[in-house]
C-alpha cells in the first residue's frame, strides 16, 4: 500500500482559502481511495457554506460558486470521480476549534456547526462515507489543553486519537 498526502497548510475547499482543495485534487493522480478530510479553513477564513446544490447538476456547475465550501466540495468530489469513476472516496468533517465559541459549540447558530452539517449533506448526496469528528473525536472545553497545542492545531496526542478514530471509521464505514 502506498499512502500519499496532497495536504497542504491553510487551504480549505473554498477556492479563496490557500491552495484549496480543488487545486489539490487537480493535480491527484489516479488511486483506489481517496480521503476527503474538510478543514477549519474555510470557517476560520469566513468564506461562504453555500448549498449543497453549489456546483452541481442543479445549477448548471456554475463556477461561480466553486467560492463556497460547499461548491469546492462539490468539484473535489466530481473530479475525482472524472479522475477515477471506480474510486472509493471516504469524507473526514471539521474537528473542533477552540479560537472562539462557534468553533466548538454545535448549537452557535453561526458556527463551525454548519459547515460540518452541510459536509455532512453533500456526502449523503453523492453517498460518500463521513465521519463526523466535530462530535465523534470527543474535543472539548475540558480536554482541549490535552489534545490541542493552540485554539486550533491538536498536538501530538491529540492526532493520536483523532488517529484511532480515523483509522476504526476506515475499517467499519
Amino acid at each position: 500500500m502506498t499512502i500519499t498526502n496532497y495536504g497542504v497548510p491553510g487551504a480549505g475547499f473554498s477556492s479563496l482559502q490557500g491552495k484549496s482543495l480543488q487545486q489539490q485534487v487537480d493535480e491527484a493522480g489516479v488511486f483506489d481511495i481517496y480521503i476527503l478530510w474538510a478543514s477549519t479553513n474555510d470557517y476560520t477564513g469566513n468564506r461562504k457554506v453555500g448549498s449543497y446544490t453549489d456546483y452541481t447538476e442543479f445549477d448548471g456547475y456554475d463556477q461561480e460558486k466553486l467560492t463556497t465550501q460547499a461548491g469546492g466540495i462539490n468539484y473535489c468530489i466530481k473530479k475525482i470521480y472524472e479522475i477515477n469513476p471506480h474510486a472509493t472516496i471516504y469524507f473526514f468533517t471539521s474537528s473542533k476549534a477552540f479560537n472562539e465559541k462557534g468553533g466548538y459549540d454545535p448549537f452557535y447558530a453561526q458556527g463551525m456547526v454548519q459547515y460540518v452539517e452541510m459536509q455532512k449533506k453533500i456526502c449523503e448526496l453523492h453517498g460518500i462515507p463521513v465521519l463526523d469528528q466535530f462530535i465523534l473525536g470527543g474535543y472539548n472545553l475540558y480536554n482541549k489543553d490535552l489534545y490541542y497545542r493552540d485554539p486550533i492545531q491538536m498536538n501530538a496526542l491529540g492526532y493520536k486519537k483523532l488517529g484511532e478514530l480515523q483509522v476504526s471509521f476506515l475499517a467499519f464505514p
